[in-house]
């Protein structure tokens, strides 16, 4: 009995985990709920063995109602509301597959499927039948949820590695009462760590499944999160301000003798929730340089280091030049621009290790000239108020209230974003039919690039100014003397001012990074040495991209000191040592009285204490329901010789009952007891 019972609680264990290592990734419900449920159940199973299906039945619905639903749980009309939520989410998924659904939905599914599965795995793996097949598709399971999303932690598939061979060894067994599990196990798990540690120190392959994983897997059951993307750049914007996974993967490596913003596209046409791609058209002969400002040519090279599509460059690109390869211009097809160069899309097919060279005109950019401009020139659409709501539109005037140019408008709604919301990554998607923007502005308190320059481009438009949304790379992190290594999380996305008789001018409106100049985000180019930014200098919040619903993550990870690690490794594993010994000798210490006494204290929790008037011969012979009776009477006379008799204290390992005596071991044996009963 105690050998199916301690079968029960490792195979628990085993699924646990993996449930455990899925949801962190999937999200199907709360972990804290989760996990408290799973052990519920698992104590169910271990003391009712018939009704237990129904008693799990019973507390999900509970949990259901006291979550979602109202009135008195017993009156069951709640069920035909819970009917009806669950009617057209499971109609949604027979027609679609799988997609969004309501949380009481994902809460119900996730608990009946957890009843199914658990109770099937009891019945399997009990018999230490496809423990194999199951540790190699657990396995799997968890490697590639934590490869495709980057989420949750590795250990779980560490955890699930080690628990599955010790059941793989351990379950197949006949214990009996004399086998002895404790040494079986403890050898099992001292050989499974060696083999781990043996693993884990092998040279990396160096192989990355993450892109395989990202392209190859196209459908996700996230029913209580908004959908998960990883950063980097791509030509989704239809839904913004969704959470992100962070990817630190090598982009692009660009040396410059300045530090530069890298445009890849713009947007014009604001949805409500994103922004929609432009029909493009090819464009034959391209015009690449201003020839009304002043400013100074520049040379940079950039190395691709992962396949990419565009070619990104800063304003302006006078000459392009790929190496072994070609580029393709396109414009916009429903926009008029005054100046075509200015909406130019490089389009080329760029894999890993090959080289572009740029040469560049930056312009100056100079503040005083430019309040001296008006806007009106623009393409109508750029002025366009579709999808603005009233609030905005009257927090915009506020914002920019007093100012007479339009420069020193689109500086204030600049510094109005980033000195009054937070930087983070911890954001969520506003409810469907809100608007992005509106949500942003009046409901929460910070975002990260998506937000604030999105909110610029429809405050400014609010105001009067025609603006457009632009993304591309930050410059990355300097890696030496005019190179800049850009990365998946340097991606970025900013606005645009249009501004007459001149062109588009960057704005910056994100928190949390010190930029080269606070209106405008990239830096003049008068004085190129005086504009490298400071090798300690915090770098502009990057930007995921637009690889699914968009967020950033910091730039770089820093380096992290590393020998704190093992000095407060080995200090832990010094102070528990002593701690060990300290205990080992107190318990060499403790007399046979002290032993029993404390076994009375603990039976007595049970219900299984000596009562005053029976001698400790009485006790033992009434109570017939204690474990391994023959080691307890040998103590019992021990204890009675040494207390009534005056023979000398016993040696310490007559003193002991071992672990059978111990709280968990009489738990288990009471647990057991009863359910034989």
């Amino acid at each position: 009995m105690r050998a199916d019972v301690i079968k029960k609680i490792l195979c628990g264990l085993w699924f646990m985990i993996l449930v455990a290592g899925l949801n962190t990734v999937m999200r199907f419900i709360d972990s804290g709920i989760l996990i408290l449920v799973f052990l519920f159940f698992t104590l169910v199973d271990l003391i009712f063995s018939k009704a237990g299906i129904f008693i799990k039945v019973f507390i999900s619905l509970l949990l259901v109602h006291r979550k979602y639903y109202i009135g008195n749980f017993f009156n069951l009309r709640w069920l035909t509301w819970l009917a009806q939520d669950m009617g057209r989410d499971l109609a949604a998924i027979s027609q679609q597959g799988l997609v969004m659904v309501q949380p009481v939905t994902a809460m119900v599914l996730t608990l009946a499927t957890l009843i199914v599965l658990q109770t099937v795995f009891f019945i399997v793996f009990k018999r230490g039948r496809g423990i194999t097949f199951f540790l190699c598709l657990g396995t799997a399971l968890l490697a590639a949820a934590y490869t495709w999303q980057g989420d949750g932690s590795v250990w779980y598939t560490v955890f699930f590695v080690i628990l599955g061979l010790i059941l793989k060894a351990t379950l197949p067994l006949e214990m009996k009462a004399s086998f002895p599990l404790g040494r079986w196990l403890r050898l099992l798990l001292a050989t499974v760590l060696v083999l781990t540690a043996v693993a884990w120190a092998m040279p990396d392959p160096g192989l990355d499944f993450s892109d395989w994983m990202g392209d190859g897997l196209v459908w996700k059951y996230d029913p209580l999160a908004p959908p998960r993307g990883k950063v980097g750049y791509s030509s989704y914007d239809g839904a913004l301000g969704s959470a992100l996974n962070d990817d630190d993967t090598p982009a692009l490596l660009v040396i410059t003798p300045v530090p530069v913003y890298l445009r890849g596209e713009t947007r014009w046409h604001y949805t409500g929730s994103g922004w929609e791609s432009p029909t493009l058209v090819k464009e034959d002969s391209p015009q690449l340089a201003p020839q009304h400002l002043k400013g100074e040519e520049i040379d940079i090279t950039v190395e691709v280091l992962a396949a990419a599509s565009l070619i990104f460059a800063p304003r302006y690109p006078v000459d392009i030049e790929v190496q072994g390869g070609s580029y393709d211009v396109y414009l916009p097809r429903d926009i008029n621009p005054v100046y075509p160069y200015e909406n130019y899309k490089y389009s080329a097919h760029l894999e890993e290790g090959d080289t572009y060279r740029l040469s560049v005109f930056l312009p100056e950019d100079d503040p005083e000239a430019l309040r001296e401009l008006t806007s009106a020139k623009a393409d109508s659409k750029y002025y366009s108020l579709d999808n603005i709501t009233a609030r905005v539109y009257e927090l915009a005037q506020t914002i920019v209230a007093g100012k007479t140019n339009s420069y020193d408008k689109a500086v204030a709604i600049a510094s109005y974003l980033r000195y009054n919301w937070d930087y983070s990554l911890e954001t969520e998607q506003p409810e469907p039919g809100t608007d992005f923007v509106e949500d942003f502005l009046f409901n929460r308190r910070d975002g990260y690039c998506v937000h604030f320059s999105t909110s610029f481009v429809v405050l400014a438009r609010a105001a009067g100014l025609p603006a457009r949304w632009v993304k591309g790379y930050s410059f990355g992190s300097r890696e030496e003397e005019g190179t800049y290594l850009l990365r998946n999380n340097n991606a970025h996305s900013w606005a645009e001012v249009w501004f007459d008789d001149y062109g588009w001018i960057p704005f910056e409106p994100t928190p949390g990074g010190a930029h080269l100049r606070p209106d405008v985000g990239v830096p003049p180019p008068r004085n190129p040495s005086t504009n490298k930014p400071d090798p300690g200098e915090e770098q502009p919040p990057p930007d995921p991209g637009t690889s699914g619903p968009k967020t950033e993550t910091p730039e770089g990870k820093k380096a992290v000191k590393w020998w704190p690690y093992p000095v407060i490794g080995g200090a832990v594993i010094a102070l528990a040592v002593a701690l060990y010994l300290v205990v080992k000798k107190r318990r060499d210490a403790i007399g046979i009285r002290e032993v029993y006494a404390r076994l009375q204290a603990r039976l007595r929790i049970f219900g299984w204490q000596r009562h005053r008037w029976e001698t400790p011969r009485e006790h033992l012979d009434r109570v017939e329901g204690l474990p391994d009776r023959p080691k307890l009477g040998r103590f019992v006379r021990r204890f009675e010789d040494s207390v009534y008799g005056g023979a000398e204290e016993p040696p310490k390992d007559e003193r002991q009952l071992g672990r059978g005596y111990s709280l968990v071991g009489l738990l288990i044996h009471r647990l057991t007891r009863a359910k034989g009963n």
